[in-house]
C-alpha cells in the first residue's frame, strides 16, 4: 500500500497534473479487461530543464487479444503531456513493438543483467 501511495498520491511528478494523469491504459474486449500497461510519472532535470517522463511498466496482454495491442500501446507513445516515454518491462516479444515505434535501447552491455 505504501508503494501505491507514493506513486499515485505523494509522487512529486504529479503536482502539475492534479487528476489528469492516467495511471494506466487498459485493453478491453466486450466484457473483460484483457490487457494493461502502467503509466507512472517520473520527473527529471537536466541542465536546469525539467522533463516529465511516463514510465510504462507491467505490460500484459492476453495471448488471444494481442492482435489489438498496437492501437492500445500507441496511446502510450502519443501522450501529449510527457517529454519522453520509458518502457520498463520490455522483453523479446514486446521489444518487437518497441522497434516498430522506433524506441531506442538503453546503452548497456546486456539488458538481461541487472545493474542494481
Amino acid at each position: 500500500m505504501e508503494e501505491w501511495q507514493y506513486l499515485w498520491v505523494d509522487n512529486p511528478a504529479l503536482r502539475d497534473f492534479q487528476d489528469n494523469w492516467p495511471i494506466g491504459l487498459i485493453l478491453e474486449d466486450d466484457n473483460n479487461i484483457v490487457g494493461y500497461i502502467a503509466n507512472i510519472p517520473v520527473a527529471y532535470e537536466y541542465n536546469n530543464i525539467k522533463f516529465i517522463a511516463a514510465a510504462a511498466s507491467s505490460w500484459v496482454v492476453d495471448v488471444n487479444d494481442r492482435n489489438h495491442t498496437i492501437p492500445s500501446i500507441a496511446r502510450c507513445f502519443h501522450q501529449k503531456m510527457v517529454d519522453f516515454l520509458i518502457i520498463t518491462s520490455a522483453d523479446y516479444e514486446s521489444g518487437k513493438l518497441c522497434r516498430l515505434f522506433r524506441c531506442k535501447k538503453v546503452p548497456i552491455p546486456s539488458l538481461s543483467i541487472p545493474l542494481f
